[in-house]
């Protein structure tokens, strides 16, 4: 497990945000190859 320390809560929503986001595009999701 990760722990990842921020400022507030403010800041850690926009971190995990960025990251699912990163994550999805990395994934590079089609029509065939959903991302779930």
């Amino acid at each position: 497990m990760r722990v990842i320390i921020e400022s507030d809560y403010q800041a850690l929503s926009e971190w995990a945000a960025n990251y699912v986001a990163q994550r999805i595009n990395q994934f590079q999701p089609s029509s065939e190859r959903p991302f779930v």
